[in-house]
């Protein structure tokens, strides 16, 4: 008989934490009973295998927001005290702070306590009050009373135990895997005839990432118009939905590289884009790890990265110090280029001169559309990374600790 586990997420969509979810329920179904904890089953786009629960708590207006979160873990709390007194876990693993907070709050009598984190803390923090408390107060709290909490690279495991009192012995970390098949399948799919017309003798650059300040698209579209003004045929597609939308299409406008730029949404499958792309390029401030990151090495497409507080560097170049950031040059990495995180503001990015950082990006992009050697080479190193981050190998890991 196979041992139950649950996995804990608010929804399975647009996500990078869902992603993950969804990959090891995937992953993990043939040798484990899974339950997959929701707040609501209106959006569960990424595909899944085991048992939907759902809190029966769709999302509420923004201007409730606060109180929704409030009511999300109170039902939380409530159902998983039952659950896991009456299915009596081998483990629970949850995803995100406030999924976290509901998993140690609900009990650790019955079956392993496992929070994970999927992003830089000190990135998310000042996202909303509720992270303003939940972040400094109650997360170092429940690191030290769960039974183990699991990040997603050495520099988001190195900054809860700096900064969050994280105990040593109480951290690991384990890599977001790939379902590889999957995504090389599903890269072969063909585009609309439309995408195609549009992108005819176009040189394809794509950003994979929801539509928020953090991902940098605004510092993206800035090396695009760069790349224009140089009289260089380049296009970007952005896939992805979020509240920036409207400011990066006015962007887009004042810049006028509206033609220039396409942003479909979310799409039930990027990779088609980014296997055709001369590269994926991912701008963010900070993340996690990175998943489209490593996804579109999957593709076999050459990658661009800000070298952002923890992750890019750990994918793209595992050999050199994942402490140490690039911060005035275009490092040419062993599995793709690196550039440094440009300098978050509060004016319209739109405004005044370039700066150094988009240089730099744009730079890097451009030895993309003119070095057909290091494409050669990118491509090789993109699937050579790709296999040594198969979701095999973290499944494994995943299984070990729950059955140590």
């Amino acid at each position: 008989m196979k041992k139950k586990i649950a996995l804990v997420i608010n929804t399975l969509s647009d996500g990078g934490a869902e992603r993950v979810v969804s990959n090891l329920s995937l992953g993990l179904y043939d040798k484990f009973d899974i339950d997959i904890i929701v707040n609501d089953t209106e959006h569960l786009e990424y595909p899944y295998k085991g048992h939907i629960i759902s809190l029966n708590l769709p999302p509420e207006p923004k201007c409730l927001k606060t109180l929704y979160q409030i009511q999300v873990v109170n039902r939380r709390i409530r159902v998983l005290r039952y659950l896991k007194k009456k299915k009596k876990y081998a483990a629970v693993i949850s995803f995100s702070d406030m999924c976290n907070v509901s998993n140690v709050f609900s009990g650790n009598r019955f079956g392993r306590t496992i929070l994970t984190v999927h992003y830089s803390l000190l990135g998310k923090k000042d996202n909303s009050r509720i992270h303003q408390i939940i972040t400094p107060v109650l997360m170092p709290w429940c690191f030290r009373k769960a039974y183990l909490t699991v990040s997603c690279s050495k520099g988001v495991n190195d900054e809860l135990m700096r900064e969050y009192g994280l105990p040593p012995e109480k951290g690991t970390v384990i890599y977001n895997g790939l379902e590889l098949r999957k995504i090389r399948n599903m890269a072969k799919e063909p585009l609309d005839e439309h995408v195609k017309e549009k992108l005819l003798g176009k040189k394809i650059f794509v950003s994979v990432g929801r539509l928020i300040r953090s991902k940098g698209h605004r510092f993206l579209l800035n090396a695009v118009k760069i790349l224009k003004d140089a009289g260089l045929p380049v296009h970007l597609i952005i896939l992805g939905e979020g509240g920036q939308r409207a400011s990066l299409e006015e962007q887009a406008l004042k810049l006028g590289i509206s033609d220039d730029i396409s942003m479909p949404g979310f799409v039930m499958n990027p990779y088609a884009y980014m296997a055709r792309a001369d590269a994926v390029v991912m701008p963010s401030l900070h993340e996690g790890f990175g998943i489209a990151v490593e996804e579109a090495l999957a593709c076999g497409v050459p990658v661009i990265s800000a070298d952002y507080v923890s992750g890019a560097r750990e994918i793209l170049a595992p050999d050199t110090d994942y402490r140490v950031k690039t911060t005035d040059r275009v490092e040419e990495a062993k599995y793709g280029i690196l550039v440094p995180v440009c300098i978050e503001d509060e004016k319209d990015s739109y405004t005044g001169k370039p700066s150094k950082e988009e240089i730099l990006m744009a730079d890097a992009m451009r030895k993309i559309l003119e070095d057909p050697a290091l494409v050669r080479y990118y491509r090789k190193a993109s699937l050579e990374r790709a296999e040594q981050l198969d979701n095999r190998f973290v499944r494994e890991q995943w299984a070990g600790i729950i059955e140590e």
